[in-house]
């Protein structure tokens, strides 16, 4: 049998997912690492849309509400939704079935 080799495939260093953006003497007076400024500035007012968002109050309901609610069916159901006489049928057609002999 012929002895296999295996051969592990590397990428190459790539050194732009290693640097960052901003300079590292800089990075003291950044507000985060990435050098981008987090939020909106105190002083700055909200635009149209931002304001209408704040305004809106959200009025949602949980769709458990909706659907949590009682089951429909009667109360002659079982947990499965059958009456006694569904629920019969189906006991006899689960039974099992005896042992067939082949060739009489």
């Amino acid at each position: 049998m012929a002895k296999q080799i295996v051969r592990v495939r590397q990428r190459p260093a790539a050194d732009f997912a290693n640097q960052s953006e901003a300079n590292e003497a800089d990075a003291p007076l950044l507000g985060s690492a990435t050098g981008r400024e987090q939020g909106r500035p105190e002083d700055e007012p909200l635009s149209d849309f931002e304001a209408e968002v704040l305004d809106h109050e959200a009025r949602a309901q949980p769709l458990s509400e909706i659907t949590g609610g009682p089951q429909g069916g009667t109360p002659d159901e079982d947990e499965d939704g059958l009456d006694e006489v569904e629920r019969a049928l189906r006991d006899a057609a689960e039974a099992p079935v005896g042992r067939r002999e082949v060739g009489k």
